[in-house]
C-alpha cells in the first residue's frame, strides 16, 4: 500500500484526486504555482509541499495533473527534481498527445 501520494497541481481535477485520497485516509501532499489552491486541500489535512521537490520526496506516489506538457516539463526538468524522481511511481495526467507523452515517459524514466 502506498502510505505517501504528492499531487502535483490543485486545479479542479487535482483537487478532487487529493480529496478523494484524504477522505480515505491516506497521506497526501499538494503543491500548486499558486499556493492559495492548496488552503482548502490543507484544511481537509494535506500537507503543502513548499516546492515540487519537496512534495515529490515526501512522497512515494506523484500526481502529476498539470495545463498541459509544456507546464509539467517546466516542473519536472527544474532543479533537483529528476534526483527527486527516483525511485517513486508516477501518474502522468496532463492533457496531451500520445507523443508528447512518450517522450515525457521516456524522459521520467
Amino acid at each position: 500500500m502506498i502510505s505517501n501520494v504528492c499531487v502535483l497541481g490543485a486545479g479542479r481535477m487535482g483537487s478532487s484526486i487529493a480529496r478523494t485520497l484524504l477522505d480515505r485516509g491516506c497521506p497526501t501532499w499538494v503543491w500548486n504555482r499558486t499556493a492559495a489552491k492548496c488552503e482548502p486541500l490543507a484544511a481537509l489535512g494535506a500537507k503543502v509541499a513548499p516546492s515540487v521537490e519537496a512534495g515529490i520526496e515526501a512522497a512515494e506516489l506523484v500526481i502529476i495533473n498539470v495545463l498541459d506538457y509544456a507546464a509539467s516539463e517546466a516542473l519536472l526538468k527544474r532543479g533537483d527534481v529528476a534526483s527527486a524522481l527516483a525511485g517513486k511511481a508516477v501518474v502522468q495526467l496532463t492533457s496531451g498527445s500520445p507523443r508528447l507523452a512518450r517522450e515525457e515517459a521516456r524522459w521520467v524514466e
